[in-house]
């Protein structure tokens, strides 16, 4: 289940950031979808698929 809302918190991020930067001009829009991706939206996820080993496997306690 945790993969589940896994992917759906990525997909519906990710589509979101588009939508948003996707309405300002082209080149600002694309570098600012670029960014938000790479630093925030990415990286939470990549923790966030940790955090559901770890708790899978009973690593974090």
């Amino acid at each position: 289940m945790d993969v589940v809302r896994w992917v759906l918190i990525g997909a519906l991020l990710l589509t979101l950031s588009e939508l948003i930067f996707f309405i300002l001009p082209y080149p600002l829009g694309s570098y600012l979808v670029l960014l938000v991706n790479s630093v925030f939206i990415i990286p939470f996820l990549v923790i966030y698929q940790a955090h559901i080993y770890m708790t899978k496997y009973k690593l974090a306690h």
